[in-house]
This record gives C-alpha cells, sequence and structure tokens, in this order.
C-alpha cells in the first residue's frame, strides 16, 4: 500500500494513512482479499466486544419476501453512499479538525440466527 500510495511507512512501524476518508477498495481485489480478515477482528474486537456510548448498534431478524430483501439492501446501499458523499464534502471543508474517524459493519444474511443458537444450546 505504500508503493501505490495509500499509506505512509515511518520509523518505528508507524503507518499514517495518506489517503482522505472515506475510501473504499474494489470488493474483490487484493487489498480486500487481504484486509479484510483482520479488519473484520478488528471490527469485532472494538465494536462488538467492547461497545462505547457512542456506538450505534441495532440487532434484528425478521422474516421477508425476496423482494422485500432485495429493496432492503438497495436501500442501505444508498443510505450508506449518501452519508459517505456528505462525509467527503465535510472533510473538504473541516479546518478545525472537527470530523472524527467511524467504521459501520452492516450485514444482511439468510439466517436463522436466534432459531440456530437455540438449536446450538441443546
Amino acid at each position: 500500500m505504500d508503493r501505490i500510495g495509500i499509506i505512509e511507512l515511518h520509523s518505528k512501524g508507524r503507518i499514517s494513512l495518506k489517503a482522505r476518508a472515506p475510501f473504499r477498495f474494489n470488493k474483490d481485489g487484493l487489498i480486500e482479499k487481504k484486509l479484510r480478515p483482520g479488519y473484520l477482528q478488528l471490527v469485532k474486537e472494538n465494536i462488538i466486544n467492547r461497545p462505547h456510548s457512542s456506538t450505534f448498534q441495532r440487532t434484528f431478524e425478521m422474516y421477508v419476501s425476496e423482494k422485500l430483501y432485495n429493496q432492503m439492501k438497495e436501500d442501505l446501499g444508498q443510505y450508506i453512499e449518501k452519508y459517505s458523499h456528505l462525509a467527503r464534502i465535510e472533510a473538504e471543508i473541516d479546518d478545525k479538525g472537527k470530523t472524527f474517524p467511524v467504521t459501520g459493519l452492516l450485514f444482511l444474511k439468510e439466517l436463522d440466527g436466534w432459531g440456530n443458537y437455540i438449536r446450538s444450546l441443546k
């Protein structure tokens, strides 16, 4: 990532990010494949295992049709894109350092979570 200008390596193993957030990698690209496992572990440790008072967390399970499921994915994707766009605009005009990093992780999957959990207890 240093070679392609995403990060800058410093002494004592320190790394600084050269790209301005928010950004994303190609979901089928090499960086995504190499970094995703470690990133997911970091998110799990810092968001799920150690939630902070500012953490926004919602757990849900519902039964939906394929049509509604696809609509949910589309709508949620649009909301994420909307706020990513607004964050880019805000970062460009932020001259007092008032912005802070926010990490989110949203999974939607056909899964009987509670059912599987209850069955695992038997």
